[in-house]
């Protein structure tokens, strides 16, 4: 064979040795599939079906929405709190021909005032109309079978006919008439009204729908969770002394007064390490999507206190054991001592100089540590 000259060879005399080679690799894979060809058909179409049924009903379990059905029956002003979802709104015991306005609206709940009371949210109850609702769906089962007297069912439609209100059209109801007739059944049809799109309702809104007839009106007010709430805790914090007093100390003959200035301005030591509490009032945020049975739950914190002399802010992180015992730490402004801008560390003074000549007080930055209680009431008023 000459440089440069290309021997072509079959892929078939190839294969033996790229099988060989190879087949210490995937001898574990291959040996999962079966060697007869039509046990591996079956398998792949076991297989392909079984993904096919899984993604319809994941697709269906997605696609599944609520149904939020308003009586026009029963009171003309409800409200109800359920979960955050996609609802579809259908409104039963209308008068058969009437002339009905409809909305939907979607409003943004305000997070409610920090208030000291507690508020404790009362749910909606399952009640009577809820009650009747079932035996309205019930009897709207067309697939019953229909074994009542035609007679009857005329009457049952001349009743719908003649209702004078909603409250008449749900009494024709509770003739548990069967529809059979396609007459009766059209008319039944005139007393629901679907909204034709789903309303989606998140946490921290409310969905309050609109229905009116001349002059009646009835809404309904469906609620969900709110985003949180701020939680009030009263408390001690525990503050380091950051004061930086100063004071004019006397120089002697050896320190080369000059101009008469025998006073020198110097800092007082071991003030700095002492420590002072100041009542307050502390702020948590509690969201709503935290579950009310964690033992310790954490979340950001301000508060406000008094230190007997100046107001303090504070501003950390909490940890709450239990919802009522708060520990929290962080940052504060806080007055502290500084020396007076006139003035610095060494200068010469002519006068005896005391701290409060030398010093002003500011605000300046400090840390806390605050222990505090979920109270009803204020521990620290009159």
């Amino acid at each position: 064979m000459g440089a440069g000259k290309c021997v072509e060879r079959p892929l078939t005399a190839l294969a033996p040795a790229l099988v060989s080679r190879n087949m210490a690799h995937y001898q574990g894979f291959f040996s999962l599939w079966p060697s007869n060809s039509t046990e591996v058909a079956m398998k792949r179409t076991i297989l392909i079906a079984t993904a096919i049924l899984g993604l319809c009903l994941v697709r269906s379990a997605y696609a599944q929405t609520n149904t939020l059905k308003i009586d026009l029956a029963q009171d003309k002003s409800t409200k109800q709190v359920v979960a955050e979802g996609t609802y579809q709104i259908d409104v039963v015991n209308q008068m058969p021909g009437a002339d009905y306005g409809r909305s939907v609206d979607i409003k943004e709940i305000e997070i409610d005032p920090i208030d000291l009371a507690a508020v404790t949210p009362k749910t909606a109850e399952k009640g009577k109309a809820d009650k009747m609702l079932d035996q309205v769906n019930r009897m709207l089962d067309l697939q019953q079978t229909c074994d009542t007297p035609v007679d009857d069912e005329k009457k049952f439609a001349d009743a719908l006919k003649a209702a004078k209100d909603e409250k008449e059209v749900a009494a024709a109801f509770a003739t548990k008439i069967i529809p059979c007739l396609a007459e009766t059944r059209a008319l039944i049809t005139a007393t629901t009204y679907h909204f034709d799109q789903p309303a989606t309702v998140k946490r921290g809104q409310q969905l309050v729908v609109t229905i009116t007839r001349g002059d009646q009106t009835w809404t309904a007010t469906y609620v969900t969770a709110g985003r949180g709430s701020f939680r009030t805790s009263y408390g001690f914090s525990f503050l380091p002394s950051r004061d930086r007093e100063y004071f004019s100390y006397e120089l002697g003959s050896a320190d080369n007064i000059v101009d008469d200035k025998k006073y020198e301005i110097r800092r007082k030591r071991g003030n700095s390490h002492k420590a002072g509490f100041v009542p307050t009032v502390n702020f948590s945020w509690y969201p709503g999507w935290r579950s009310k049975g964690e033992n310790v739950s954490s979340s950001p914190i301000v508060g406000l206190g008094f230190d007997f002399a100046n107001p303090v802010v504070l501003a950390g992180w909490s940890f709450t054991y239990n919802q009522n015992l708060t520990l929290s730490f962080g940052a504060a402004a806080q007055k502290q001592k500084r020396l007076v801008g006139q003035y610095s560390p060494g200068q010469r003074v002519k006068d005896n100089l005391d701290s409060t000549a030398l010093t002003d007080d500011t605000y300046a930055p400090n840390f806390f540590v605050s222990i505090s209680i979920r109270s009803l009431v204020n521990p620290f008023s009159k």
